[in-house]
């Protein structure tokens, strides 16, 4: 993907997670995240290429691909809770490089999420 521009890329990981999200398929090994996230890593953190465009249509672009990247996390499941656990670090990881104006978006799934676990543990 990397011969694609920015734009491309981007638009072409928004496409995957409307999929995924569509298919309702758990995203349920590390493995699985780990290779998904690669995939949509245009969505996750900024990316080199990328030109900062503070028009109102691209900042409602970019609140729509959070917010469904947001949707994407709510596909990590496991039902073994050491699994969901390493889900969910896997993730945070990921979440915490995208910097501080993805987080607002991505964060507070994971912190519902790790509640939820914690009342499963």
């Amino acid at each position: 993907m990397e011969f694609m521009g920015f734009e491309d890329r981007r638009d072409l990981a928004v496409q995957m997670c409307r999929a995924v999200v569509d298919a309702g398929e758990p995203l349920d090994t590390v493995e699985k995240v780990t290779t998904f996230f690669k995939f949509i890593e245009p969505s996750l953190k900024d990316q080199k290429d990328s030109k900062t465009d503070d028009s109102a249509a691209s900042k409602m672009k970019f609140i729509r691909e959070q917010e469904l990247v947001a949707r994407v996390f709510h596909l990590v499941h496991s039902d073994d809770t050491d699994t969901q656990y390493e889900l969910f670090l896997k993730v945070r990881n990921v979440f915490g490089k995208g910097g501080t104006h993805r987080i607002k978006y991505t964060i507070p799934p994971l912190v519902f999420g790790a509640l939820d676990l914690v009342e499963r543990v």
